[in-house]
């Protein structure tokens, strides 16, 4: 989480996509709303979206859905009662931004090389 924390603006939109995790909210330090369907309120010139999700909804996605999204990194850890890892990602912005948008500039790198420790997830709940 410290990873996600480092990468997701406090004016950023974070959901959990038909997950939840009190882990990850306790170290995301901030609400994070779940859906049930779709991704949430659309990325702006000002404001980006992310998602949580478990890897098996990933897996779920369909081609179209994932081309919306944009991975950025999954959990090392499955948690305590061994669930699936989560994924973090992106939601691109529905149309082209113009240069310069902040929502069509790549997000902060996220690797190995990070100041922060890897992202290790939660349990699944």
């Amino acid at each position: 989480m410290e990873n996600v924390r480092g990468v997701v603006d406090p004016k950023d939109h974070l959901y959990f996509y038909r997950a939840f995790d009190y882990g990850a909210v306790f170290y995301a330090r901030r609400h994070i709303r779940p859906l049930d369907d779709g991704f949430g309120e659309p990325p702006t010139a000002d404001r980006r979206s992310y998602l949580l999700l478990w890897q098996s909804e990933w897996e779920k996605l369909s081609s179209a859905q994932k081309s919306r999204l944009q991975h950025l990194l999954t959990s090392n850890g499955t948690g305590p009662k061994g669930g699936d890892p989560l994924v973090f990602a992106l939601v691109k912005p529905s149309l082209p931004n113009p240069p310069g948008n902040p929502a069509s500039a790549p997000p902060p790198s996220i690797g190995p090389d990070s100041p922060t420790p890897p992202f290790t997830g939660g349990q699944k709940g």
